[in-house]
């Protein structure tokens, strides 16, 4: 029994490092969450270690795509991707799909809103 203690052990730093070791989203602009005053620029998306970026997209909770500029090709670990439209008040989501060092595809969504106060002016 206790010959495969080193064995355990040697076993479990070498799933925690894996575990560690995975691509994960470390900041986004808009936020999760956010509540944006105007419509943004472009989107803001930072990773924990260089990445290449498989896809992005912006649309309405509703589905409708929002016309966003092209991804970058290259693997880095801070992206900056124009917003090519004018976003309405609403909310929106951003879906991303990007790969790591370690190859494993990762993804998910970030959900913000715009709220210029136009419309409440016109009413």
């Amino acid at each position: 029994m206790l010959r495969r203690i080193p064995l355990l052990l040697t076993l479990l730093t070498f799933v925690a490092f894996q575990v560690q070791a995975h691509t994960r989203l470390s900041a986004a602009t808009p936020a999760e969450s956010a509540v944006t005053h105007s419509s943004p620029e472009q989107l803001e998306l930072e990773f924990n270690g260089a990445v290449r970026l498989l896809d992005v997209s912006l649309q309405t909770v509703a589905e409708t795509a929002v016309e966003i500029g092209p991804l970058p090709e290259a693997t880095q670990q801070h992206f900056s991707i124009p917003v090519l439209a004018v976003l309405d008040d609403g909310d929106y989501v951003i879906k991303w799909r990007a790969v790591g060092a370690d190859t494993h595809p990762v993804s998910g969504e970030i959900r913000f809103s715009v709220a210029t106060g136009e419309s409440l002016a016109s009413e």
